[in-house]
């Protein structure tokens, strides 16, 4: 038994699907495809809590503001100065974050089909039924 998993053959040895039932079936890519999109989540979300921020108001002197402009300014620095940026009083919206945003979206879209493509092979776990067309021999 590996992972939880458990895996089975025909009483016969042959191997044969006729008396197993599917326990599990894993894409290998499957964890890839999560992982991409998680990173890419992260981002995004970053990107929005920025402009959030640049909307309020918020002060770069608060340090959790200060770390958002810092790390969110890094992962904006190839769409800087695509759009110009719009102030009233305090508040800032860049739409420069927007078009961020559905890039890294669609980055991660455009990856997460490339693995799935490229990684696209099921892993199929069965076992045997101990029960399954079970009958007592008669003589």
């Amino acid at each position: 038994m590996q992972g939880g998993l458990r895996h089975g053959t025909a009483r016969d040895g042959s191997g044969s699907a006729d008396d197993t039932q599917v326990v599990s079936k894993a894409a290998p890519a499957r964890r890839a495809i999560e992982v991409i999109y998680l990173v890419f989540g992260i981002i995004d979300a970053l990107l929005l809590i920025r402009m959030l921020l640049k909307l309020m108001g918020a002060s770069t002197a608060a340090p959790f503001a200060n770390f958002i402009y810092d790390v969110s300014g890094f992962l904006l620095a190839p769409f800087k100065g695509l759009l110009p940026a719009m102030a009233s009083g305090k508040s800032v919206f860049e739409p420069s974050v927007l078009i961020a945003i559905l890039v890294y979206s669609l980055l991660a879209f455009a990856l997460a089909k490339i693995i799935a493509i490229t990684l696209s092979r099921s892993v199929m776990v069965s076992r045997r039924s101990s029960s399954r067309d079970y009958r007592p021999r008669v003589d």
